[in-house]
């Protein structure tokens, strides 16, 4: 029998997530300032989750962070911007009116698209 290293971040999570808490979105007044909103919450979630999910150490945690504060935050993002203004559309056009959660899950999903750019 061989002893196969130990790699935590390939081998799942150690317990459930934490229920999520979604700021408001303020769609009409300030969409771009709501969309980075989302993205601070996604790192901080992020950055959070991955010592005690993934035994990952200080270093490497705070690596990351500021990876995607300085590579991710930024530039037009038309292509999130886009996927939140889409899914209003749809909504919008099956009579409803998106709430503040939809507009959230929107915008993480548009954080999606712009971390993968």
């Amino acid at each position: 029998q061989t002893n196969k290293p130990r790699f935590p971040a390939t081998q799942g999570t150690k317990g459930p997530a934490a229920p999520i808490v979604y700021p408001k979105y303020d769609y009409e007044g300030d969409p771009k300032g709501s969309f980075l909103q989302i993205c601070q919450l996604l790192i901080d979630e992020l950055v959070a989750e991955l010592p005690k999910q993934y035994d990952l150490p200080p270093r490497e945690t705070k690596w990351i962070q500021d990876m995607l504060d300085y590579n991710v935050k930024g530039g037009k993002m038309n292509r999130g911007l886009m996927v939140v203004d889409a899914g209003v559309a749809i909504l919008k056009q099956q009579g409803k009116t998106p709430s503040n959660e939809q507009l959230c899950q929107l915008a993480v999903l548009g954080w999606a698209i712009e971390w993968l750019q």
